[in-house]
C-alpha cells in the first residue's frame, strides 16, 4: 500500500506570495531570539522547519524581498503586504523555515519547544509544559 504524503500551503496577508510544502515537518518551535522578536514586532514566533526539497514558492516570488540579518541568516517578507514570511541560514543549509501562522492547511504535527528560551520577554506567558532551550545553539536544554 502506497502511503498518500500530505501537501500543505501557505500564503501572505495578500496572497501575492503562496507556499507549498509536503510532510513531514522536520520540527515546530517558538524562537524567541531577540532577531526574531524585532523582525516580527513580536514576544516570539513560531517557525516550522520543512527539507528544501519538498517546498516550493507557488506564487509571487518577485513579491518576496530578502533581508541579510546576520552573517549566516537571511529572512524573507512579502513587499506588498510586509508579511513576514521565511527564514534561512547555513545553520540549517537543507532547510527552509516557514512561519507556523501562514500555513493554510490542518497540521498535525505539534509545537516542540521554545528555541532560545533564554532571551524570552518577561512582558508574555508561555506553555509551561513545553521544554524551554537556550544557550548558543538555541536549542540546548535550560534548566529551571
Amino acid at each position: 500500500m502506497k502511503t498518500q504524503i500530505k501537501q500543505h500551503f501557505a500564503s501572505c496577508l495578500c496572497q501575492s506570495v503562496q507556499l507549498s510544502f509536503a510532510e513531514p515537518v522536520n520540527w515546530i518551535a517558538h524562537c524567541h531570539c531577540t532577531m526574531c522578536q524585532k523582525a516580527n514586532g513580536a514576544a516570539f514566533v513560531t517557525w516550522l522547519g520543512i527539507n528544501k526539497e519538498k517546498f516550493e514558492i507557488t506564487k509571487g516570488k518577485s513579491y518576496l524581498s530578502w533581508y541579510q540579518s546576520s552573517a549566516d541568516a537571511s529572512r524573507a517578507h512579502c513587499k506588498n503586504c510586509g508579511t513576514p514570511m521565511l527564514f534561512t541560514s547555513s545553520r540549517w543549509k537543507d532547510e527552509v523555515h516557514v512561519s507556523r501562522a501562514l500555513v493554510d492547511t490542518t497540521l498535525s504535527h505539534p509545537v516542540d519547544c521554545h528555541a532560545f528560551y533564554d532571551t524570552h520577554v518577561n512582558w508574555s506567558t508561555t506553555d509551561p509544559d513545553l521544554p524551554k532551550r537556550g544557550g548558543q545553539s538555541g536549542t540546548e536544554p535550560l534548566n529551571e
